[in-house]
């Protein structure tokens, strides 16, 4: 079956771990000419990648997608910190980073189980459930008020439509109609945000390192909730599929543990993409300027070089040093915020629908490019 696969492919297949295995083991760097891009999958390159200044996250030539260029879509994903490098990534990068440790993630997790289980009240399905929870979670951090919620939660699912490496005309222009409400709605929030807000942490974080810019400001504080809505979404039904596998190590808690090891297990995010910008040696390869490297995650995540026995779930290891919230300069700093949001869905699950574990079964992994999120049927009560 792995004979099938390919790096992209794999993503959506019911057991891709002997492919990516395979990978680690026999060709841990090579060129993909069907792809036209660089595969990395081991862990100690995918550690010289990520830390390695000259591969970039956007092209060089394209740090913006020809398609946004002058729309106001472009002009949020232009400012993400996820998508830019050097002095301002930094500095920008460290604001944000002070923001996030004023977190409490066990608030965060409270608030999380009381919108979860409110959605399953309403009646919400249980697909539309995973992707709008956590954003709704890190909108109500950020002030939004509750009739606002939903509206901001709508335009995320839209502007998110742009992210994708493929993302073609029409969702292009739909971001760009969801980006310049999200733009309006975030610059009066954040004018207004209630203290101890998301936002006024991140304003007041701004001001003490020196960052005078309020427009990069707005348009990261929008990136959160887009990475939250996808990356989020894939955690909390990953968590889910593992709850079902190991319901007693679940009980036994504690939950980030078990959270960061099902991270690790089944790699939420499967890949990354790095650009060259200019000419580059890795593991004796010669990455020539614009080339492409494809970061297997999954892969480096089972490496077993860097986890002993890799294909076995164990909540106690240490698994600081896995790659699924990314790693070195781009590493995410809403890790945490993740955690917790998933930990109060399960929670609310588990309160609303004790027999979930029977009920719930995975139909299949969504299309996507980097990330694997299952999609569930309920079966109903007997």
């Amino acid at each position: 079956m792995s004979d099938l696969l390919n790096p992209i492919s794999a993503i959506q297949h019911d057991s891709p771990w002997e492919y990516y295995a395979r990978l680690t083991r026999e060709t841990p760097v090579y060129f993909d000419s069907d792809l036209k891009l660089w595969v990395v999958s081991d862990a100690a390159s995918a550690d010289a990648v990520l830390s390695n200044p000259v591969l970039q996250v956007r092209p060089v030539s394209q740090p913006v997608p020809p398609g946004l260029v002058g729309q106001p879509a472009g002009d949020v994903f232009g400012q993400l910190v996820r998508m830019r490098e050097g002095e301002y990534q930094q500095q920008l990068k460290a604001v944000i980073v002070r923001a996030f440790s004023t977190i409490d993630s066990a608030q965060v997790s409270h608030l999380a189980r009381q919108l979860a289980q409110q959605s399953l009240s309403d009646g919400e399905e249980i697909n539309r459930w995973m992707f709008s929870v956590p954003a709704a979670v890190v909108a109500t951090l950020c002030g939004f008020l509750p009739r606002d919620v939903p509206e901001v939660v709508a335009l995320i699912a839209e502007f998110v439509l742009c992210i994708p490496a493929a993302a073609g005309p029409e969702h292009q222009q739909r971001a760009s109609l969801a980006a310049r409400s999200l733009l309006e709605r975030f610059s009066a929030q954040i004018a207004q945000a209630p203290q101890g807000s998301l936002l006024t942490e991140l304003l007041r974080c701004a001001g003490e390192e020196g960052w005078s810019q309020r427009a990069p400001l707005i348009a990261n504080a929008i990136g959160f909730l887009s990475q939250t809505f996808d990356a989020t979404a894939s955690l909390a039904g990953n968590t889910l599929l593992t709850v079902q596998r190991y319901p007693d190590l679940w009980q036994c808690g504690p939950a980030d543990a078990f959270i960061d090891e099902t991270a690790r297990y089944t790699s939420p995010i499967q890949n990354t993409r790095r650009f060259a910008a200019h000419e580059v040696t890795l593991l004796g390869q010669r990455i020539a300027p614009d080339d492409t490297i494809l970061l297997l995650l999954a892969a480096a995540n089972r490496d077993p070089a860097r986890f002993a026995q890799p294909d076995v779930f164990q909540p106690q290891r240490n698994t600081q040093a896995y790659f699924s919230f990314s790693g070195g300069r781009h590493r995410c700093p809403g890790a945490a915020v993740a955690r917790a949001i998933t930990h109060g869905m399960v929670c609310a699950l588990d309160a609303y629908m004790p027999g979930w574990h029977q009920r719930l079964h995975k139909r299949r992994y969504l299309p996507s490019g980097n990330a694997r999120i299952p999609e569930f049927s309920l079966s109903e009560i007997n």
